[in-house]
């Protein structure tokens, strides 16, 4: 994920006693639901976002970020890729033809649960059908060269995280992660191809899919909800956040807003 950037018109204040930093203006009427992808960065689980950033993009004080159009295109063909495999895959292996469900993002407008006022989020597959098989299928597109690292831990931690999310939100207890592997050669072609929105002929046979099963039972899915909705409700009481909320990096962008810039005499080590 990118940098921490305010939006210019919001200004910082730090507390030194309190170690914490105040945030104005705020329009808390503008607080936004906790979706899958802003779940495990609230709740401290994203290595690369943290939960003080996320807090603050859930208000609206953080410049948008810019994602590079490849990753999307690449997404968008690994969850057909999914799709595709997990028909195969379970009537093959289990004699059972799936009923899957997805939908296009514009025409729910990136949201499974418009009803939900607290949480929502965006399914990417759906196993509707039949119902002892019923789940959630979250699909990441990833570089060949994370094969073993996500093999051998079964997924990224944050992105397990989302896929529980949305299984809870879904009443499932079963969470897919389908992680689709391309090669450099396969992500060259799809960069070639991004002025046709990267259609390339990649069939699921052609890349390496790893399934990785997970329990929404299996963890405390009802506490970890409302602790990460908390964490909003929190700052929109206050407009506060604590500075170990924050990186360190980041850290330095806020001392450097509220005027206390960082110097070498201020660093620990």
């Amino acid at each position: 994920m990118g940098d921490l950037i305010l939006k210019k018109e919001v200004k910082v204040s730090y507390d030194k006693e309190k170690f914490t930093y105040s945030f104005e203006p705020v329009n808390v009427q503008k607080m936004r639901k906790v979706t899958s992808r802003a779940f495990p960065c609230l709740l401290g689980i994203n290595k690369d976002e943290s939960s003080g950033k996320a807090t603050l993009e859930r208000f609206g004080l953080t410049e948008k970020e810019q994602i590079d159009p490849y990753y999307l295109v690449r997404d968008n063909l690994a969850e057909k890729l999914a799709y595709d495999y997990l028909k195969a895959h379970y009537k093959e292996s289990k004699g059972v033809d799936l009923v899957l469900a997805t939908w296009k993002k514009e025409e729910i407008n990136y949201d499974n649960f418009s009803k939900n006022e607290k949480f929502g989020g965006m399914i990417d597959i759906a196993i509707a059908q039949p119902a002892e098989y019923r789940a959630v299928a979250e699909v990441k597109s990833k570089s060949m060269k994370d094969y073993e690292n996500i093999k051998g831990s079964r997924g990224n931690p944050e992105e397990v995280y989302q896929g529980l999310f949305l299984s809870y939100l879904s009443k499932t207890d079963k969470c897919l992660m389908a992680y689709v592997f391309f090669t450099p050669e396969q992500e060259q072609e799809i960069k070639d191809r991004m002025a046709d929105r990267g259609n390339v002929q990649i069939s699921f046979k052609d890349v390496k899919i790893e399934m990785f099963k997970y329990l929404v039972s299996e963890l405390n899915m009802p506490q970890l909800t409302q602790v990460s909705y908390q964490t909003l409700e929190l700052f929109k009481a206050n407009c506060t956040i604590a500075s170990t909320y924050f990186t360190k990096s980041e850290n330095d962008y806020l001392q450097g807003l509220a005027g206390n810039d960082v110097t070498d005499s201020d660093l620990p080590f």
